[in-house]
């Protein structure tokens, strides 16, 4: 499969040209062993083996916008920052490969518990500038070429089961978003730097707003609340977690996100109508008490007024915010969440029958539109979906 811009590209004029990107990241993953454990399974299981956590990888770099290249026997490459740039392409690529260790930790337990035989991976992940482009006339292959790709390989081969390998140059893109521990060793023949990365620990002051806030909402939001409900800020809560990460956003920027998150519509514990503002007046009131600053606390009333329908963001964290409060559009729990917001209406007298709700649902759908490249990537299709499912049920 070859990009969709480069594909376009070769089927209007018959030829690609060559890129140059000065700055992208790249990925290398290798299995230990390899062909130590060919001599013990079956090609076929091998295979079914190889084909099962690829699948898993490709979703898991898609999600974040990263472009696969290749696999060569049981290593998989990928670049983050082509063929479309993308600053945060650092930030992405770590955030995958974490994610990718984790699903492999995960893996490599349950075959364990099955008394089967394992994978274990090594990562290895570089920045720098490279140059991109199609390569042959026959089968014809999108393919990355550089310095900066060597040492990618170069930091997989140095890598360390179950840990995340990069180099001072991806170090340097992301020190202040993960937490890093500068390796002993340095890469052979050469002075560069590696470090381990991993999550960085959440501040202890968004530890303890959480607990605060969510307490506060559990105790006295209004009982008919079957939409909005500590189980719905919770779970927008988690979503700008997933958008942060989706969209390369800082470590501090991803907190004001959680923040403003958990007190979006805290207002409903006075009132529904108005909610917002009455959402901002208990941040005000309240995040001083645990360290946020003036400046803090605007962007975060930002964001929660962003989610005042309809959706008004005017910068990339109240896009987040507001995708996020919309994210079940685009679920499969899509019905489930939507038949609880009917009930809550009902309550209030301000729908009284399926049909009638039914036909908003379907207004509301055709108004909306996500506002991040994740959520348009990750839910569009399914929210065609539920509208369609919604159109069939009206009378």
């Amino acid at each position: 499969m070859l990009p969709e811009e480069v594909a376009l590209e070769l089927k209007e004029k018959g030829n690609t040209q060559s890129k140059f990107f000065d700055s992208v990241t790249i990925l290398f993953t290798d299995f230990k062993d390899f062909t130590k454990l060919t001599e013990k399974v079956s090609s076929t299981e091998l295979i079914e083996e190889l084909n099962y956590c690829f699948k898993e990888f490709d979703r898991i770099i898609s999600k974040y916008g990263i472009e696969k290249i290749k696999t060569i026997g049981d290593a998989y490459m990928a670049v983050s920052g082509l063929p479309k740039k993308d600053e945060n392409h650092a930030l992405k690529m770590v955030n995958a490969s974490l994610e990718i260790r984790d699903f492999m930790e995960q893996y490599k337990q349950k075959r364990i518990n099955e008394n089967k035989s394992f994978f274990e991976m090594r990562i290895g992940i570089n920045s720098g500038e490279v140059v991109a482009g199609i390569v042959g006339i026959k089968k014809f292959a999108y393919d990355v070429w550089g310095s900066a790709v060597n040492l990618a390989s170069e930091m997989e081969v140095h890598g360390a089961i179950g840990k995340v390998n990069i180099s001072q140059n991806t170090f340097n893109l992301v020190k202040d978003n993960f937490d890093t521990e500068l390796r002993t060793e340095k890469l052979q023949d050469s002075d560069v730097n590696m470090y381990f990365a991993e999550p960085k620990e959440k501040n202890v002051a968004l530890k303890k707003v959480k607990e605060f806030i969510v307490e506060k909402q559990k105790q006295e939001l209004p009982k008919h609340l079957h939409y909005h409900n500590i189980n719905h800020i919770l779970d927008v809560h988690n979503a700008v977690i997933n958008y942060a990460k989706l969209e390369g956003i800082s470590t501090e920027n991803t907190e004001l996100l959680e923040t403003a998150a958990l007190f979006h519509d805290s207002g409903f514990i006075v009132k529904a109508d108005g909610h917002e503002l009455i959402s901002c007046e208990f941040a005000e009131e309240f995040l001083p008490n645990f360290g946020y600053d003036a400046v803090q606390i605007e962007k975060i009333k930002g964001m929660i007024m962003a989610t005042k329908i309809p959706q008004s963001p005017t910068n990339h964290l109240e896009q987040i915010l507001a995708d996020a409060d919309l994210d079940y559009l685009g679920r499969d729990d899509f019905e489930e969440i939507s038949n609880g917001l009917f009930e809550e209406l009902k309550a209030e007298n301000k729908v009284t029958d399926l049909n009638t709700w039914n036909k908003i649902q379907v207004s509301f759908f055709e108004k909306h539109s996500y506002f991040t490249e994740s959520a348009k990537r990750l839910r569009n299709d399914k929210k065609q979906q539920n509208l369609e499912l919604i159109k069939k049920q009206l009378l």
